[in-house]
């Protein structure tokens, strides 16, 4: 069981780092593109949670399968 935990944790920490990879690119590209501070903001927040989401569930299973 600890090994299962171990795998959620670092599924979650790479999520983690995923995501705000992510709203750094976002908030880089919208900057570049010449939007206002609260469209960068919020879409960086919206795209951090998004990506959250999307990317724990996908990790989980493929690092168990690694290990």
């Amino acid at each position: 069981m600890p090994e299962n935990r171990n795998t959620i944790r670092l599924a979650g920490l790479l999520g983690l780092g995923v995501a705000v990879a992510a709203a750094l690119l976002f908030v880089a590209g919208a900057g570049a593109a010449g939007y206002g501070g609260v469209a960068r903001y919020g879409g960086a927040v919206w795209v951090f949670i998004l990506a959250w989401i999307i990317t724990m569930p996908m990790l989980g299973p493929a690092l168990r399968r690694r290990s």
